[in-house]
């Protein structure tokens, strides 16, 4: 026959429970980081969207200050290009004058109009001969249209005195 004898209930170790609670309290702080920390993470990104949406909205504002800006810039440019491409230097007028005079002939007065193609000069020669070699030498050269004689006079001791009228062809001045 077997006996049963009662046996004492087994003890539990006393910090069981003490560790239950422990885990359980470690299980609620660490879900509550979890909760915590995503809750945080999600106002991040949120806050990040929001500050990319201003920079965003800023730089648009700053790139259409500067495209704004580029375009006048741009505009003043073609203008004064078309300015300069239309610009007339009188000054190469003197250096075909200089080329294109008779050694023995005197220009005394000039008057430019460069706006009119136009040039008159008054002037004087030993003699008529000369005066007829200057008006061939400017009627030969293809940046003088047109050549009129609009006085010719013998002058003081001899001398051939004149006025010119030239019309100039528009590359005169270019």
């Amino acid at each position: 026959m077997v006996t049963i004898t009662p046996q004492p209930p087994p003890k539990r170790p006393s910090q069981q429970p003490l560790l239950l609670y422990f885990s359980l309290a470690l299980l609620i702080v660490v879900v509550l980081f979890y909760f915590g920390l995503s809750f945080l993470e999600q106002r991040a990104a949120s806050d990040i969207e929001r500050l990319e949406k201003e920079i965003k909205a800023v730089a648009d504002d700053k790139d259409k200050i500067m495209e704004a800006e580029v375009l006048a810039a741009r505009k003043r440019i073609e203008t004064f290009s078309v300015l300069f491409a239309d610009h007339r230097k009188p000054s190469k007028f003197f250096d075909f004058l200089e080329q294109a005079t008779h050694p023995r002939l005197q220009f005394d007065n000039l008057e430019l109009k460069p706006v009119l193609l136009k040039a008159e000069l008054s002037g004087s020669a030993p003699n008529f001969v000369i005066v007829g070699q200057q008006i061939y030498i400017l009627q030969d050269d293809p940046l003088i249209r047109e050549v009129k004689i609009t006085q010719l006079s013998l002058g003081p001791g001899g001398k051939a005195v004149f006025s010119l009228e030239l019309s100039l062809a528009p590359g005169m001045f270019k």
